[in-house]
């Protein structure tokens, strides 16, 4: 595992530094098909920073795809639906769909399926298949803390690609 750490200046350019040094692109094809899995955990009252990922760092991602030559590109959530406000409103609120718009990108409300049950253990657990078929996921969590664990990181994220019901089992076990 190979971690890159930079200061935030420019947006693209910290991206920029940080992909390259390290060697994140390694196994992109750019001819593939791209996912960028951000962490918008619901479309109701979301705080600008600390706990969804910001557009800001998704458009620079999206521009240094482009800039690989990647065409396929989609955006993909399955946020927690509050009061009616779901992955589609996070994607209003925090103006992903202007973003996804104005470069071709596609947005995917993971929730809506269809699944593929995979066995995980003990487990099978139903994900996503529009993250199963990519070719490339790119996870774009945010660092924070989470009652099941001391802080939440790409792994946690990752729960946004699941089924509801293997969300619910995730959280009865009270493990991730």
């Amino acid at each position: 595992m190979v971690v890159s750490v930079v200061r935030l200046a420019d947006p693209q350019e910290s991206l920029r530094q940080a992909i390259a040094r390290c060697d994140g692109f390694a196994r992109l094809n750019r001819h593939g098909k791209v996912l960028l899995k951000p962490n918008i955990p619901t479309g109701f009252r979301l705080p600008p920073y600390g706990m969804t990922t910001t557009t800001s760092i998704l458009e620079a991602l999206v521009r240094l795809l482009i800039e690989t030559g990647c065409r396929d590109i989609a955006i993909g959530e399955g946020s927690i639906e509050v009061l009616g406000f779901g992955t589609k409103q996070g994607y209003a609120r925090t103006e992903i769909d202007k973003l996804a718009k104005r470069y071709g990108v596609k947005l995917i409300d993971l929730n809506e399926g269809p699944f593929r049950q995979v066995e995980l253990g003990d487990f099978k657990i139903g994900i996503a298949e529009a993250v199963l078929d990519a070719d490339f996921l790119i996870n774009v969590p945010v660092l924070k803390t989470h009652g099941q664990t001391k802080v939440s990181l790409g792994f946690k994220n990752l729960k946004g690609c699941l089924s509801l019901a293997s969300r619910l089992k995730f959280h009865k076990t009270k493990r991730l």
